[in-house]
């Protein structure tokens, strides 16, 4: 690919112009900005090894086209215009002798380097310059960078977006859309093409507002990077691509709506149903007991289904909750990583776990072994949200607006109804600490202090299940 470029999906060949002679050439050539720093032409074909045949005539051409613009200009050509006395434009035509003699002498490096104007040494600098990386080099160094600070999922969402750019780019040409869009230089995405893969999205690939402007800002995060990194010296071509994105997807209906709580009737019928009725085998007693977890707790699906003997906080005391710690290996945010105290209704289905592990396990001993880990990222709550949507599905039916999500909104609901029904330690910002968010408020999430006390967060969760839950769901948990 080296002088090779793609504008779209023909091979154009790209002359570069020497740094020091930028604005000579562009001063010659009538450019706007008053320098010029390449030259692409097209080479008329679509066919990679014809394009490499056809290279070299091309650069050719357009060297002897500026040399002769800029000797119209009373400039010098481009090169040092020096012929070797040994070439057919020499008098004689043969190789003097002195020549012949030193012919195999190589002088020293210091030598050279006296001989060297530093103008010199700066072309020759810029000229042993390598060609900007093409897209797919870039990417693995992106992806090497952010290895252990992002998921794999987001990592495979980011190569989704890049191949689905490479599906537009191609049109109806075959070929494979990621090797394509992997063989681009940054420059070869232009504001236009960008403007058209927008549509091209919305309106021919059918994809929603909501999942296009993810798609938009994966790729302009990869922009960003590469400005960040030196790489790029024009705009970003992707900023403000996804503008609108967000107001036109709060006008389209969704189809199930918005995910909300379950309702009262749903619980009931939840609690009430068999899950290892209902196709998911083994997958009973843990959707069983984790389903009811969530709603005690509001932790999410992967902390409770990674839960192991270590988290585990005992208490001896009888007036003193246990509870479960979240620690940052499968903690989601920094917020994440917190105690949540146990309700004895909770702490039952905890006990029992323990008992029913074999003698003298270790701390990291799952408290749930059936969850076994899945998909990029290996979390334990993988195959478990499979198994829980179709328990969901088979007794709410699909078009329920609701997951196992659901239980951490059911939390805040419960929280929300003990605070008013007069229990004052379910605030707000005891919620967000129990459920690991990040407070809204300023006051709360600056001054605040990060942990209130664990007296004070057994209450809330006394409060909680007394005053916030309704009885025929405390009965049926």
């Amino acid at each position: 690919m080296h002088h090779l470029t793609l504008r779209g999906r023909t091979y154009c060949v790209r002359f570069i112009i020497p740094k020091d002679r930028w604005f000579d050439v562009g001063k010659a050539t009538g450019s706007t900005t008053g320098r010029r720093r390449d030259i692409v032409r097209t080479l008329g074909t679509q066919c990679r090894f014809e394009a490499l045949r056809r290279r070299d005539a091309a650069i050719s051409a357009i060297c002897n086209h500026l040399n002769q613009v800029l000797q119209e200009a009373d400039m010098e050509p481009l090169g040092s215009g020096w012929i070797p006395q040994w070439s057919s434009d020499a008098s004689n035509g043969e190789l003097p002798l002195a020549t012949a003699n030193k012919a195999c002498v190589r002088p020293s490096s210091a030598d050279a380097i006296m001989t060297k104007t530093p103008k010199r040494r700066a072309l020759e600098r810029w000229q042993r310059q390598e060609e900007p990386e093409c897209l797919g080099v870039l990417l693995t160094r992106w992806h090497r960078e952010l290895d252990g600070q992002v998921t794999n999922e987001l990592l495979d969402r980011h190569r989704l977006s890049l191949r689905y750019l490479g599906e537009f780019l191609l049109g109806q040409e075959t070929g494979d859309p990621m090797a394509h869009v992997l063989s681009l230089r940054l420059s070869d995405v232009t504001k236009r093409e960008v403007s058209g893969f927008r549509e091209w999205m919305i309106q021919t690939k059918g994809i929603q507002p909501v999942t296009a402007g993810f798609r938009l800002s994966c790729l302009k995060s990869f922009w960003d990077w590469s400005s960040d990194a030196g790489l790029m010296d024009g705009p970003n071509p992707w900023q403000g691509a996804a503008r609108g994105l967000k107001r036109r997807a709060e006008k389209t209906l969704k189809p199930n709506g918005e995910k909300r709580p379950f309702t009262e009737a749903e619980l009931l019928a939840l609690l009430s149903a068999d899950p290892q009725t209902n196709r998911n085998g083994k997958w009973g007693p843990a959707i069983h007991d984790i389903f009811r977890l969530g709603l005690l707790t509001g932790a999410r699906q992967n902390e409770l289904a990674s839960l192991t003997v270590g988290r585990v906080i005992h208490s001896e005391r009888p007036d003193v909750l246990w509870g479960i710690r979240v620690t940052a290996d499968v903690g989601k945010t920094k917020s994440a990583l917190r105690q949540i105290p146990l309700h004895p209704i909770a702490r039952a289905i905890v006990e029992r776990r323990l008992k029913a592990l074999p003698h003298g396990i270790g701390q990291d001993a799952l408290l749930f072994p059936e969850c076994v880990p899945g998909g990029r990222d290996e979390k334990h709550g993988h195959y478990l949200s499979k198994r829980f949507a179709t328990f969901r599905q088979a007794i709410l039916g699909k078009d329920s607006p609701t997951d196992f999500h659901s239980t951490r909104r059911c939390f805040a609901t419960f929280m929300a109804t003990a605070l008013a029904n007069g229990v004052s330690e379910c605030s707000e910002l005891v919620r967000d600490h129990l459920i690991g968010h990040k407070p809204m408020a300023l006051g709360s999430n600056t001054y605040a202090a990060k942990d209130l006390g664990w007296d004070l967060y057994c209450r809330a969760v006394l409060g909680m299940v007394e005053k916030g839950i309704p009885e025929a769901v405390r009965e049926a948990v």
